[in-house]
């Protein structure tokens, strides 16, 4: 199979006769590991970049190897992010090049498609020509180090053809972009020809045609071309501190603040108590964007008509939003948006925004959260709170917390979390100590959930020996993750029919299991981030027909659907099914 490094010696700082990888051999490294692997793709890239970090000569100046290795780390993830969300547009633009892909090394195929991508995406025609040798020249040496001369040759002759044809290849992936594009009537069906090519240009497998639900079946397309923007909750215990922390930010920067105002993309107004009233729009308004008084948003140019914005960036017009697409972010994700830039001015804002967020972040102000998990967690505080019998205090079990990000979302309004639970130790570890970010966390541990490192259905049996019973359990299920491949575009490559049947399975013992730790007349809510009607409506279905249960309430919270901004943020499912006597 592909190239692999020898590991290191444990110990050791630099390895004798290594040297460090540049970013396109971590890419393809990264993308090999991704390969029939469960592990989440930013995992595996932070251990190859720590990996790699202990290659740097000891002889090399440290400043210049932290800054190189800082841009190498920003411009690897974007291969390796750009490539798993259009691998199936590259496979478009090089198919007249390479007629049998398949028979091409693992490696290789992967380094064509990453040339052809950094070729069509992510230079301009007003690139230097030296800087397009130049890439062609290090993918090309790559090949020839793994596998010799004839196939670098191949390669080489594959990436000159692309650059030579660019403008042509990116009209041809316009066009197949224009026909996922166009509404698909809600009364209207495609034929499997058509949605077969239309989840090709995504590179969807079929799995993903065969067990969607139907209202998803264009949008999955749609929304695997996003790179999601950020979006922040809002810590409502600590809004006081935080508008502290904004007036003392004016007094020091009051000519920032006058400029920010004056280029401001927010409502004009006549007071400027009304910026005191929305603190985080201080900073720098056009940079900012509220959902609501509890979720704060980042919005970005950036677009999913990819051809539309490299054609831009080689003829430099202008797009609908005033700016050069040369200009606009073509990061995948938020930390990739500040290393990449959109001109200095622009960067020296971010620098500036990004220098208060970090800090509000650390001080339990802010916490970064997906918008669909941070409208879930309002319908279930609210629901809570309508269900609750005056004067009980109620019991809830977040059966599978992981990170604990809606566990301390119901307590920063101000709900108890009883229990909080999940196999794997280091999320758990993550989430007591994000409480006391928070600053949740208090002394009398009384009052604090209790935190257990076990399967929900290891805890449930203990439960039960003790008739231990809540009024209310989250469960937030292990799934196939469909509905988040925008934000996690190797997923595509890891939902096998078999992962899938392991899956739903598992679903349905949590639910059984679970099930027995709720009280009577109590409510489990189910949750999913997939778009496949058999973990979803199809799961509480089949639940219902074996208990005595009412559905409440079923829906999905699609994020495209509430504001277009959110386009490419994860898809939830959620169902509330109340116990019978």
């Amino acid at each position: 199979m592909g190239h692999k490094r020898a590991k290191n010696n444990k110990g050791s700082n630099a390895p004798q006769g290594k040297t460090a990888q540049n970013a396109r051999q971590l890419a393809v490294e990264a993308i090999e590991l991704c390969s029939g692997s469960l592990i989440p793709l930013p995992v595996i890239l932070n251990n190859i970049f720590e990996e790699n970090d202990r290659y740097f000569r000891h002889d090399e100046d440290r400043a210049k190897s932290d800054l190189r290795n800082s841009r190498d780390k920003a411009f690897c993830t974007q291969l390796v992010y750009g490539y798993f969300r259009y691998a199936g547009l590259l496979g478009l633009a090089l198919q007249d090049f390479v007629k049998k892909p398949q028979d091409l090394p693992e490696n290789c195929l992967i380094t064509l498609y990453l040339g052809a991508y950094e070729l069509l995406f992510l230079q301009n025609n007003e690139s230097k020509k030296q800087a397009t040798h130049a890439t062609l020249f290090v993918y090309v040496e790559m090949v020839k180090k793994w596998h010799g001369q004839k196939l670098a040759g191949l390669i080489n002759g594959v990436l000159r053809n692309v650059q030579r044809e660019k403008d042509e290849l990116l009209v041809r992936i316009e066009n197949a972009q224009r026909t996922y594009s166009s509404p698909i009537s809600s009364n209207q069906i495609p034929a499997k020809k058509n949605i077969r090519q239309m989840y090709d240009f995504a590179d969807l497998p079929t799995i993903f045609s065969d067990e969607i639900n139907m209202m998803f079946l264009q949008a999955v397309v749609k929304d695997s071309f996003f790179a999601p923007i950020a979006t922040y909750r809002i810590n409502e215990k600590l809004r006081t501190k935080l508008q502290e922390n904004i007036q003392g930010h004016v007094k020091d920067h009051s000519a920032y603040l006058e400029a920010s105002l004056a280029e401001s993309l927010a409502p004009k107004v006549d007071t400027f108590e009304w910026y005191l009233k929305k603190p985080l729009a201080i900073v720098s308004p056009a940079n900012y964007a509220y959902f609501d008084d509890t979720c704060l948003y980042i919005p970005h140019l950036e677009t999913a008509n990819i051809a539309n914005t490299a054609k831009t960036a080689s003829t430099g017009k202008t797009t609908s939003t005033g700016k050069t697409a040369s200009n606009a972010s073509t990061a995948d994700n938020a930390d990739i948006a500040e290393t990449a830039g959109s001109g200095k001015a622009a960067a020296q804002k971010r620098d500036s925004s990004g220098q208060y967020l970090k800090q509000w972040e650390q001080e339990g102000i802010l916490t970064r959260q997906g918008i669909a998990s941070q409208l879930l967690v309002k319908k279930v505080a609210a629901f809570i709170k309508a269900n609750s019998a005056a004067g009980d205090t109620p019991t809830l079990w977040d059966a599978c917390c992981g990170r604990g990000g809606k566990s301390s979302a119901l307590m920063e309004m101000g709900l108890p979390v009883s229990l909080c639970s999940d196999p794997n130790e280091e999320r758990l570890s993550y989430a007591t100590q994000n409480l006391k970010r928070l600053q949740l966390w208090e002394e009398d541990e009384k009052n604090n959930p209790v935190f257990r490192i076990n399967s929900a259905q290891e805890i449930a049996k203990e439960l039960q020996d003790k008739n231990e019973q809540f009024s209310f359990i989250l469960l937030d299920s292990p799934c196939s993750t469909s509905g988040t491949i925008a934000r996690n575009p190797e997923v595509k490559n890891r939902i096998t029919q078999q992962t899938l049947e392991s899956t739903i399975k598992l679903q349905a013992e949590l639910l059984e299991t679970t099930w027995q730790c709720l009280k009577e007349k109590g409510y489990l809510i189910y949750v999913t981030c997939s778009l496949f009607s058999r973990e979803n409506e199809r799961q509480v279905n089949a639940f219902l027909e074996s208990h005595k249960a009412l559905l409440v309430e079923q829906d999905y919270i699609v994020p495209h659907k509430i504001d277009t901004a959110f386009t490419g943020h994860d898809s939830l499912f959620y169902a509330i099914l109340q116990k019978l006597a």
